[in-house]
């Protein structure tokens, strides 16, 4: 979890910056972006004069295209501690942890952070056994519970996660 209220907007920036930059970019042509994939990871770094802002990313979709979830990990400006960021979909129910299971390990329960006009947040700063499992594991179960008590249930390829957390580190 960032340090204070500060660190915390820094963090809502860069991924607000992250996922608009496509809208940026056709504004401001001194935005540089770049983009790597890592087997089904991808990190994207968008560097504006010296400031350079990269994340890791997996996205799910739906048959349709349209946006289901995200998975992001971003280094944190203060040391190279990984900010993990899950973004749900609203009517998601806010009393019920969000369950993230890698493999067949134990699911680590965690809280929804806030919502905005685009999605709701699971912010996880600093969990080192979390993101161990990421990098031996295969594939990230989440299960979360809609306001209708529907059950939720997301899978995320672990696949080339390790190369592309390697890769985020050494950015920046």
């Amino acid at each position: 979890m960032p340090r204070n209220q500060g660190d915390f907007m820094r963090v809502i920036l860069l991924t607000l910056s992250l996922l608009l930059a496509g809208s940026v970019l056709a504004e401001e042509p001194n935005i540089r972006t770049s983009s790597e994939t890592y087997r089904d990871w991808e990190v994207t770094c968008i560097e504006r004069g010296d400031q350079r802002q990269c994340e890791m990313k997996q996205t799910l979709v739906n048959q349709n295209n349209q946006l289901i979830s995200v998975l992001t990990l971003a280094k944190t400006e203060t040391s190279d501690n990984l900010l993990v960021q899950l973004i749900m979909p609203h009517m998601v129910d806010l009393t019920a942890a969000v369950n993230v299971q890698v493999d067949h390990n134990l699911a680590f329960e965690l809280p929804y952070r806030f919502c905005n006009q685009i999605a709701c947040y699971v912010l996880v700063e600093n969990n080192p056994d979390m993101i161990e499992q990421f990098k031996e594991g295969t594939q990230a179960s989440i299960t979360a519970f809609l306001v209708n008590g529907q059950r939720l249930g997301l899978s995320f390829s672990l696949n080339g996660f390790s190369a592309a957390a390697q890769a985020l580190l050494d950015t920046n």
